[in-house]
């Protein structure tokens, strides 16, 4: 089956109410060899856990604070701190107030219980950041890896489970717990939380490309394909997006689909078990790219068939789709500039991948960069410039500073270079 057969069927597949989940009996864990067998052991049949651990907790009607006061050994610990810390300040209080007593011991009898304020208020905010976790009305995602699932069955296992004095660890800046995908103490606000079924997407997505025959009339096949792109770049900008891969919607399942050493599919995807997909699509930015941009020209290319069975049922199709798909294959990319597939072999650096307007990894080492484009259709959109949204590390960037088409900034980001017209400094 082809990648775009594969994208057609997604979103042709009925969802809502017709939407099955499979029972998982187990994680596949093969190739994850720095998974220890305790998280392996926690991570099985991790649905059916969560599922019962979610009623269990709502059962008790309790916070995450409320289950830690409610457990005598870990009530023990927080009152333990709490005390130190009401000690801390009736000395700050008994320094500040002693007759005759200079400026400066004031001030500094002050700091220190507003050190000690900011420290109880941290731990009560750390707890509160744990109940939306536990809270989610949405459904466990499978784009979730073994390491998510053994980390979200902990923060279940320390709100219904019996507690020991070193489940919480009370430091200077908040409350710390180990995470056992890492082994390391983590603070419970920075805690990874779970991704849930991407639900919202999947019905805007659907929606748009089971409508894109009746929306458009047979002489509008560039306008919709703008708009299946415009759709596509907001889903794979959105946090979720690894849901449209690994869910199944409906029967269909798109990781399943292109993944798992299918005959016939990229040879990068080939015998490549789906839990390593799943952790190298978090750790790999290329390759996270390459899913992303295949999924996007599948979505592209089902809307367009969508479009030829409607328009043109006999089979004649459009000539810009007849050759779209003529220019489609593994070694090319989709090019959001000339709307057409641009062989990978003259993409052959980041000015390359500016000029067509691909996502491109800064040469300076400071994270990945993607296309800003102003403009609406039936106005062809233009590309104004770049901005980063991800971080050497991966980790996501929010409102950074837009590097505009033919700047100074774009060059030496980008680029890592001086443009000739600059002025030397």
């Amino acid at each position: 089956m082809s990648l775009q057969e594969s994208a057609r069927r997604l979103y042709k597949a009925q969802y809502g109410d017709a939407m099955q989940e499979s029972a998982k009996t187990k994680i596949i864990t093969q190739g994850l060899d720095t998974v220890s067998k305790g998280i392996i052991e926690m991570a099985k049949n991790i649905d059916k856990k969560l599922q019962d651990d979610q009623k269990k907790f709502k059962k008790q009607e309790k916070t995450m604070l409320q289950a830690v006061k409610d457990d005598p050994v870990a009530r023990e610990a927080f009152t333990d701190m709490l005390d130190r810390e009401k000690n801390i300040q009736n000395e700050a209080s008994k320094m500040g107030s002693r007759f005759l007593v200079g400026k400066e011991k004031k001030k500094q009898a002050a700091i220190i219980k507003a050190e000690s304020d900011t420290r109880i208020k941290s731990y009560y905010e750390d707890f509160n950041m744990i109940n939306k976790i536990l809270s989610n009305q949405g459904t466990y995602s499978k784009a979730n890896t073994v390491f998510d699932s053994a980390n979200t069955a902990n923060i279940f296992r320390l709100a219904t489970g019996k507690l020991t004095k070193e489940d919480f660890e009370y430091r200077e800046d908040g409350v710390y717990v180990t995470q056992p995908s890492t082994g390391e103490k983590v603070r419970l606000k920075d805690y990874k939380t779970p991704m849930y079924r991407f639900d919202v997407g999947i019905e805007s997505s659907g929606a748009l490309l089971s409508s894109v025959g009746k929306k458009y009339n047979d002489k509008q096949l560039k306008l919709a394909q703008n708009d299946l792109e415009i759709q596509a770049n907001t889903m794979i900008g959105n946090d979720n997006f690894k849901s449209l891969i690994f869910d199944d919607i409906g029967l269909f399942n798109y990781a399943d689909e292109n993944f798992k050493g299918k005959k016939g599919k990229d040879p990068l995807y080939m015998a490549m078990d789906i839990e390593d997909v799943k952790v190298r699509y978090d750790k790999d930015l290329d390759f996270r790219e390459k899913v992303q941009q295949d999924w996007k020209a599948d979505y592209i290319a089902a809307g367009v068939e969508n479009f030829n069975e409607v328009h043109f049922p006999e089979g004649e199709g459009d000539e810009v789709s007849k050759k779209l798909k003529e220019e489609k294959t593994k070694d090319t990319v989709y090019s959001s500039i000339t709307r057409t597939y641009i062989p990978k072999k003259d993409i052959k650096n980041v000015k390359d991948r500016v000029a067509a307007g691909l996502s491109a990894t800064a040469l300076d080492g400071s994270g990945v960069y993607e296309p800003v484009y102003e403009g609406k259709p039936p106005r062809k959109k233009q590309l104004v410039g770049y901005k980063r949204f991800k971080d050497k590390s991966g980790d996501p960037i929010e409102d950074d500073k837009l590097l505009k088409i033919g700047s100074d900034d774009l060059f030496r980001v980008l680029y890592a270079e001086e443009p000739s017209w600059s002025t030397p400094k």
